[in-house]
């Protein structure tokens, strides 16, 4: 039962994260060399999340 929270809990914050993401996307209208690092700043904390999941388990 735990892995399975743990599995809906980390579907769920990466899904919203992606969402926020894409809606961010489409208010760009430029690229800049900050914004392209923030959004792999936003990438690094959310890649560790299905490892962390399965560490709850």
């Amino acid at each position: 039962m735990a892995r399975h929270r743990a599995y809906v809990i980390t579907f769920l914050t990466t899904n919203q994260v992606k969402l926020t993401r894409h809606n961010m996307w489409h208010q760009v209208e430029r690229v800049s060399q900050t914004l392209l690092t923030f959004n792999l700043a936003r990438l690094l904390f959310v890649a560790p999340f299905p490892w962390t999941a399965s560490l709850l388990t």
